[in-house]
């Protein structure tokens, strides 16, 4: 239901599934994965990270939720820390195209261009149209 109502915009319904999933499988991470997605949309981001650390917690080998903090952090322009989440991300999932992007986009942000050219190629062979997007970013 939390992801119906997710879909459909209607973000504090949704997030009132997620937290009547959690009650009820509080070991199971991808309910706190989706409410910090959920959190996310409605610009709750303390609320978010805290639900994508609940995730991280509850299964710390899933690449997912290092990603999605590192979106909270990068949009807060917490881009350090932002960086932390991305590369770890990426450390569980060497084949995770959104994660190397952006961690592109961090880089970017902190005026490192070496950083995000080294995301570039290797985004060329998993994503090459995400490739070509940051390359442009990185060009401007």
């Amino acid at each position: 239901m939390g992801l119906s109502y997710s879909a459909q915009k209607k973000y504090d319904a949704s997030i009132e599934q997620y937290q009547k999933a959690i009650g009820v499988a509080p070991n199971w991470s991808v309910p706190y994965q989706n409410l910090g997605d959920a959190y996310h949309l409605l610009k709750r981001y303390a609320d978010a990270a805290d639900a994508y650390r609940k995730a991280i917690g509850i299964s710390p080998k899933w690449s997912y939720p290092y990603d999605s903090l590192g979106i909270v952090y990068y949009e807060q322009r917490r881009y350090s820390e932002a960086v932390e989440q991305y590369s770890k991300a990426i450390s569980l999932q060497s084949n995770f195209p959104a994660a190397y992007y952006n961690l592109g986009l961090a880089y970017l942000q902190l005026q490192n261009k070496s950083g995000a050219m080294e995301q570039y190629r290797k985004l060329q062979t998993l994503d090459p149209i995400k490739a070509q997007h940051l390359l442009q970013l990185i060009n401007k």
